[in-house]
């Protein structure tokens, strides 16, 4: 057992040095190169679906167990290679989470490396959101070397709504290193403060100060997946993209450029403007009772444990009056648990026993729903 995990490690790092050319010169990357001293708990900001790469180039003598979405254990014989060579560590989006805590405290305990994306998500919008709640927690009970790791740059050069890799600039810097003395004097909340201070990058902000390109012949395409709302109709779902355009069916018409930001600037600069607006008018909408969603052509599977899953049959996808349908499925908004998204066209959603994933057959705004289930729990937070 012992020299089957030694081979793994082995497999690992040389894949890890094998990539690591061809990383840096696709995504323009500049890593800055580390060895980490004991079991160490790295957290990191979340830009694009290859972080786990991108980080893992940063230790190239460091065998990293990545915490990774369930859904990368249902592809088969490739889940079984990722599983061989990686040992990631699985977290079903869309739940709570504990047993992947107990996994990543299991495995630092045996004196390995854990590394986790503490957004819970790649960024829709460039900023960095807020960090999973239970980090601080599990820092703490780790005993382990806390290493903070910050991607910058990422958000536009490979965003998870977008097509292709778009070349400009990116780095990965190593922000902070906590020992476990340090920590054991912190309290939860204090960790945490610290990680979502050392993470915080807003893309927005960086190419104000200085603006980078990041080339590519078709920015604007699939922007319909994290925009939902038409700031001159205030119509949902009426967008569609092509080059570097983006257009609403009532004619309205944005360039969105190779440095991230929209022409003309008004109403919105940028995605982050733009996508804040739209969730307060959306929960605004969804207040007043007049919130209607739909998408045609939604695939629902069931999931089950053991990372299995049944497929239903295919059907629209609709919200209103406070119950999302699929199908014959249906749950009230107010008893979903927890909705979450794996890259652009797969909403998880988590409501008492039931666990399913709706996947889209074509390209379109699923953060819809999401915005419109935040919109409800805050009101009933509020209510009571």
């Amino acid at each position: 057992m012992e020299s089957s995990c030694r081979n793994n490690r082995i497999l690992y790092r040389l894949i890890v040095w094998l990539i690591s050319p061809f990383l840096r010169l696709i995504f323009r990357f500049q890593p800055e190169i580390r060895k980490l001293e004991g079991p160490s708990l790295l957290v990191c900001n979340h830009v694009t679906n290859f972080d786990p790469l991108l980080v893992a180039t940063c230790f190239p003598k460091d065998h990293i167990h990545v915490v990774a979405s369930e859904h990368l254990f249902r592809l088969g014989f490739l889940s079984k290679i990722i599983q061989f060579i990686a040992d990631p560590i699985p977290r079903r989006k869309a739940t709570t989470g504990a047993d992947t805590a107990m996994a990543c405290l299991r495995k630092l305990r045996q004196g390995n490396h854990v590394g986790i994306f503490v957004e819970g998500e790649c960024s829709w919008d460039g900023v960095t959101a807020d960090i999973i709640p239970s980090t601080g927690r599990m820092a703490k009970m780790s005993k382990a070397t806390l290493v903070t790791c910050r991607l910058e740059g990422g958000y536009l050069t490979a965003p998870r709504w977008g097509k292709g890799i778009r070349p400009g600039k990116m780095s990965c810097r190593i922000v902070g290193v906590y020992s476990p003395e340090e920590l054991k004097s912190m309290d939860p909340d204090r960790i945490e403060e610290l990680v979502q201070r050392d993470l915080h990058t807003d893309i927005w902000l960086q190419q104000r100060m200085a603006p980078v390109r990041y080339r590519s012949r078709r920015p604007a395409e699939n922007l319909q997946t994290v925009l939902y709302l038409c700031p001159a109709c205030r119509r949902v779902g009426q967008f569609h993209s092509r080059g570097k355009f983006l257009s609403c069916g009532c004619g309205a018409q944005w360039e969105f450029t190779e440095f991230g930001n929209f022409v003309p600037a008004e109403p919105f600069e940028n995605i982050a403007q733009w996508d804040a607006w739209q969730k307060a008018e959306l929960a605004q909408m969804q207040t007043s009772g007049e919130l209607v969603l739909r998408d045609a052509k939604i695939t629902p599977y069931r999931l089950e444990t053991g990372h299995q899953q049944t497929k239903l049959p295919q059907a629209d996808l609709k919200l209103e009056d406070g119950v999302l349908r699929c199908g014959e499925l249906q749950w009230e908004l107010s008893k979903i648990d927890d909705l979450a998204l794996v890259q652009s066209r797969n909403l998880l959603l988590s409501a008492g026993s039931d666990y399913y994933q709706l996947k889209a057959a074509k390209s379109c705004s699923l953060r819809k729903y999401r915005a419109a289930w935040e919109a409800a729990r805050a009101n009933q937070v509020c209510e009571v």
